[in-house]
């Protein structure tokens, strides 16, 4: 595992990603569709098709728009729960996505009961943490027995793209937020990669084994684990290794076995 967290810094996580999201809500309007839901659309149709619609869902660090919920909404699901340490994610997402149960949570201590939900989500937040085990033992605390969890997480340690963003935060803490935050505003993609990973106060890269080990400790078995398809430089033999490690992001799919 490899610590790249700013060791000051005035932004919490919590308040970190609102500028980011409320750019991205822009993105939306022009019906700009982020890489991940498109990748989760095509996952869900192949591996989580069969789940019950009576079934009972949240998504871990939704984030503004809600995560993954909007698409399962089509989907015909209800029972749709979120949470969030962003509080302008939590007041976006009462005013907007009503049908979402929405609540002020961290994965670190989630305000829910022992073994609630069917399936539970938790895309890009677990590495923005301190205490990524712990996330782990929570996450697997509220998932019913045989219920699933889809989790993504930054697996590019030891790898060019590991240097890349040191240099990206090395420039972060030498050039304020607001000059690059004007080429966010027209530039999508800047948005979503350079401000993330160059301002995000807390920052891990894990490695597959050292989700998969506290995984089994917690009861859950591993269904299946990848880098995201989105990662092109995963598919060039040997060198995409060297470029990206593990993945920018690496998706793993788990069983709750009791």
């Amino acid at each position: 595992m490899k610590n790249l967290s700013f060791k000051k810094s005035k932004k919490s996580v919590g308040n970190f990603y609102t500028s980011i999201q409320k750019i991205a809500e822009e993105d939306n309007k022009n019906k700009y569709s982020p890489y991940q839901y498109l990748e989760f659309n095509n996952i869900f149709n192949k591996k989580l098709k069969n789940l019950p619609l009576k079934s009972y869902i949240l998504d871990v660090g939704c984030g503004y728009f809600g995560g993954f919920l909007p698409f399962l909404k089509k989907k015909k699901y209800k029972n749709l729960f979120a949470c969030d340490i962003n509080f302008n994610t939590i007041v976006n997402l009462k005013k907007n996505y009503k049908f979402i149960n929405v609540k002020k949570s961290s994965c670190l201590n989630l305000a829910y009961p022992d073994k609630f939900f069917d399936l539970v989500i938790c895309y890009g937040v677990i590495h923005h943490t301190h205490n990524y085990k712990l996330a782990i033992k929570e996450l697997s605390r509220i998932l019913k027995k045989k219920g699933i969890l889809f989790l993504g997480v930054y697996s590019f340690g030891n790898s060019f793209f590991e240097y890349l963003i040191k240099i990206f935060r090395f420039m972060g803490r030498i050039i304020q937020y607001e000059i690059f935050e004007k080429i966010a505003k027209v530039w999508p993609l800047f948005n979503r990669f350079f401000m993330d990973h160059t301002y995000v106060p807390i920052l891990y890269l894990i490695k597959s084994g050292e989700i998969i080990k506290p995984a089994e400790k917690f009861n859950l078995k591993l269904i299946e684990n990848f880098p995201s398809k989105t990662d092109f430089f995963q598919k060039i033999p040997v060198l995409g290794k060297l470029i990206s490690g593990e993945g920018l992001l690496r998706i793993f799919i788990f069983k709750k076995i009791s």
